[in-house]
């Protein structure tokens, strides 16, 4: 048998581990970036061969004769114009022959490991950041719709970019947060907290029906997580659907932890989903009940079922 590599801190901290929802730290994107910086000063051959093999690309692209395509799904190059036009289509097959050209170094480089996933990771947001989609000059649907709009969906985005920079952590948003309001259109079934700690409140949901199940339903959703994911609009609404049929439905909302929690562990979470357990036995004087867990929170859900 061979011997299991552990994980360590460092493990933890590369960027490969993290993603769009946990957030990327610029310290970590920083790390990375040296390491592969400091791979290409210790190997400059390579990176010399890689560039010779791009400029040859480069004379494919002009000569009519590359092969080179994105993926049909990659939607950045849907516009007709990268297929019909000379300019776009020069610009699409030389980012590709530059992407190319990153992901083929890290290949050759010595790259082990984990660290080979940091280092393409990084190579790659390079690439995507470099994406002529991300440019004005070289994106034929942003020009076009910049001259139907004359020149207001540069005004929008613009502001689409201050506002993320002032209240976003200068990520781009995903939606436009300004079309939800809690308890309005999101999260509108009727409930109330009947328990609460310093992680958690539990709200139980009022009763629809005349008659309802004896045994509760216990809905656990991900940390990372609003406790609306399971109360969306009226029509896509878990919580309001189980209710209509006669349901008593209690659901975690997590407190989203500041620095005054670090202390908190795993166990500290455990701990606070059996009280919330409990505390819906005994309101509803039950001695069991149904749950469900999503993602994180069933994972931590499954521990604490473990105690029991």
């Amino acid at each position: 048998m061979t011997e299991q590599k552990q994980p360590t801190t460092d493990d933890f901290d590369a960027p490969t581990t993290l993603n769009p929802v946990i957030g990327l730290r610029f310290g970590d994107l920083l790390q990375a970036g040296a390491k592969v910086l400091r791979q290409a000063l210790l190997q400059p051959n390579l990176v010399i061969e890689q560039a010779a093999k791009f400029n040859r690309e480069l004379l494919n692209i002009v000569s009519g004769s590359s092969e080179l395509e994105p993926h049909p799904k990659d939607r950045r190059f849907k516009d007709d114009a990268f297929s019909n036009s000379a300019l776009p289509i020069f610009t699409k097959k030389s980012w590709l022959a530059f992407q190319q050209g990153l992901n083929d170094w890290v290949d050759r480089s010595d790259f082990q490991g984990v660290e080979q996933e940091r280092a393409r990771f990084i190579v790659n947001l390079v690439a995507d950041a470099l994406a002529p989609s991300n440019f004005l000059l070289s994106n034929p649907s942003a020009i076009r719709k910049a001259i139907e709009t004359n020149g207001m969906s540069l005004l929008k985005g613009f502001g689409n970019f201050v506002d993320d920079m002032i209240n976003n952590h200068q990520m781009p948003s995903q939606v436009d947060k300004s079309a939800f309001d809690v308890g309005k259109n999101l999260a509108t079934t009727p409930g109330s907290v009947v328990h609460r700690s310093e992680l958690i409140e539990l709200i139980q949901y009022t009763p629809t029906q005349e008659n309802v199940s004896s045994k509760p339903i216990f809905i656990v959703p991900p940390q990372i997580n609003k406790y609306y994911l399971y109360d969306l609009s009226p029509q896509k609404s878990v919580v309001g659907y189980l209710v209509a049929q006669g349901q008593q439905v209690f659901v975690v909302s997590w407190r989203n932890p500041h620095k005054e929690l670090s202390h908190a562990g795993l166990d500290t979470y455990v701990e606070a989903l059996e009280a919330a357990l409990q505390a819906s036995l005994e309101i509803t004087e039950q001695d069991n009940l149904h749950v469900v867990g999503a993602c994180a929170g069933g994972i931590t859900l499954t521990l604490a079922l473990g105690h029991f």
